[in-house]
């Protein structure tokens, strides 16, 4: 056990330059997400500020069509077969059914996407329950091992609040810290949880009032007796001697978003200003003139309009090419958005379908393989906090993003059975839970089988090799 110091030390770590500029990167991703980048143009003299500027949220679509197509459907957390059966209950319990565990992973995936990095916590309730909690990156700094950006010694947990103290508006900081402590430093990898029995973490909290005040501990040190962190964490794309991961806001998809605006807006303005001729009137005097009215001219007097000649179709070109340059950067196509002038007309393959998000599913496929270790570890975690072997295996099915073709899928199915695939499998693959669907075909079965016995219907089909005489 830790033996918890009577006065605790000032907090063991120091905000970096580097600290400021991820958290600098990270307020203008979500910036731009929630639709506040700076107008591009002035309104005129006159104009409504809200109609002098037409603005499209490149950021916030982006994130939302990755999500989608990483969380959007349901995905089943299973533990290995001949696993106690409490442990797959827990596990459902904890991560919820999928009202509650799909916006749980929609709102990781969102930290990631805009930050690089993705943390969920583990919370023991009073009653023994677990809540799985989403961090905000913006308040988290770590400190890895020498040499080993993959291995944290130290997670802070740093935020603070805007509070009246003795009648005076005032900032309040609170700050966690949560540290690693391994007295035999005999395994060096933080991130799996079924790790190295003797290391524990020592949890810590302080205040402080202004930037420039004294930190205050706030109660005594604990310690979270299990070798795996109560903060778990993965990269959001891969990103080599780092351990943030890289965001897929980034700072050029961000200018990208800008120059859209930019042009949106100019199209506007010349829609606005030349859309509509100016009429001139030569040698009479009259009033302003009215759509539809006749006028009377004299002999001499003479009539035109004056068009102003721009180039918008190209502007309309160049809007194409950004909005190009954009799915290029985030391998998101217009099709995967629903964008009406990129949907096929008539019915589309499966594989045409994949071939024009093939980029998308790759990026996918990266991305599961990371939030899917960290869904692993916090699946393992849960299990060791309530006794359960560290042993226990942990496997993800996940579903098709894309959309389905019942008809082709249902005959690739039987196909693949033909060819030795398991009716495991291809149930996975349709979408469908295995064992929820045998526990309903034998319930179909036994009604079927008390129903004949009082001479209703017809008896129930044996399955294969269980009919008469089979064996």
């Amino acid at each position: 056990m830790i033996n918890s110091p009577a006065k605790p030390a000032q907090p063991a770590y120091e905000i970096t330059e580097a600290d400021r500029k991820r958290q600098e990167a990270i307020a203008r991703a979500w910036q731009a997400f929630d639709d506040e980048l700076e107008p591009p143009l002035e309104p005129m003299e006159g104009e409504d500020p809200e109609l002098a500027n037409v603005a499209e949220n490149i950021i916030a679509s982006t994130v939302e069509d990755i999500t989608s197509f990483l969380f959007g459907d349901e995905l089943e957390i299973r533990v290995e077969e001949g696993a106690p059966k409490e442990a797959q209950t827990l596990l459902d319990d904890v991560w919820g059914r999928k009202e509650a565990r799909l916006p749980l992973l929609q709102k990781l995936s969102q930290n990631g996407i805009l930050s690089g990095q993705a943390f969920l916590r583990l919370v023991p309730n009073p009653d023994d329950s677990i809540r799985l909690v989403v961090i905000d990156p913006y308040n988290v700094f770590v400190q890895a091992m020498q040499g080993d950006c993959e291995t944290v010694t130290l997670y802070c947990i740093e935020y603070c609040q805007d509070e009246e103290i003795n009648g005076k508006a005032t900032k309040r900081y609170y700050r966690e810290e949560i540290q690693r402590l391994d007295p035999q430093q005999n395994d060096p990898d933080s991130q799996n949880v079924a790790l190295d029995k003797d290391t524990q973490w020592l949890i810590s909290h302080w205040t402080r009032i202004s930037d420039k005040g004294q930190w205050e501990a706030v109660g005594e040190p604990y310690a979270w007796p299990y070798s795996y962190c109560p903060v778990q964490s993965c990269q959001n794309l891969v990103r080599a001697n780092s351990f943030w991961g890289k965001a897929d806001t980034t700072k050029g998809l961000i200018a990208l978003n800008k120059a859209i605006n930019f042009v949106l807006s100019n199209i506007n303005k010349i829609i606005k200003l030349y859309a509509q001729p100016i009429p001139w009137v030569k040698g009479a005097k009259l009033p302003p003139l009215e759509v539809g009215r006749a006028l009377e001219l004299p002999l001499e007097a003479e009539i035109g309009t004056l068009e102003f000649h721009t180039d918008l179709a190209n502007s309309v070109i160049f809007l194409d090419k950004l909005h190009g340059v954009v799915e290029r950067l985030t391998s998101v196509p217009a099709l995967a958005s629903g964008v009406s002038q990129n949907m096929p007309t008539g019915p589309i393959s499966g594989i045409a379908l994949k071939t024009q998000c093939m980029a998308l599913l790759k990026k996918i496929d990266k991305k599961r393989c990371l939030y899917g270790q960290l869904i692993i570890n916090v699946s393992k975690a849960i299990l060791q906090l309530h006794d359960f072997s560290p042993d226990i295996d942990i496997t993800l099915h996940w579903q098709s993003p894309l959309p389905q073709n019942l008809l082709e899928d249902l005959q690739a199915a039987i196909l693949k059975e033909q060819v030795g695939y398991s009716k495991d499998t291809t149930l996975r693959e349709l979408g469908a839970d295995p064992e929820h669907e045998a526990e309903l075909k034998s319930q179909e079965a036994e009604a079927a089988m008390t129903a004949f016995s009082r001479g209703q219907g017809f008896p129930p089909t044996m399955p294969p090799g269980q009919e008469e005489g089979g064996e």
